[in-house]
């Protein structure tokens, strides 16, 4: 039997790398961060297009901390996706 894994991603555009760190620093919440969610990194580009994204990912380990994690991105004005692979 496999555990079920859960994904939870945010994503925004941008122009520079450097205006994705300061997304993810200055305007969503630190206790996203906390390590209950799992943050796992980030992605950047397509580096040499316009229209780059800053990605940021999260596994949380139970659905519950996942809609967490939901709910914060939510608060924060922050699209997000959940993905659920069993």
């Amino acid at each position: 039997m496999t555990a079920t894994q859960y994904t939870v991603r945010a994503k925004t555009k941008i122009n520079t790398l450097a205006e994705g760190r300061d997304w993810a620093t200055n305007v969503l919440p630190d206790i996203m961060f906390a390590k209950k969610y799992n943050y796992d990194g980030h992605e950047f580009g397509p580096v040499r297009r316009p229209n780059k994204t800053y990605e940021l990912f999260w596994y949380p380990k139970t659905m519950t901390l996942a809609l967490e994690l939901i709910s914060l991105l939510d608060k924060a004005k922050q699209e997000a996706s959940l993905e659920v692979l069993q």
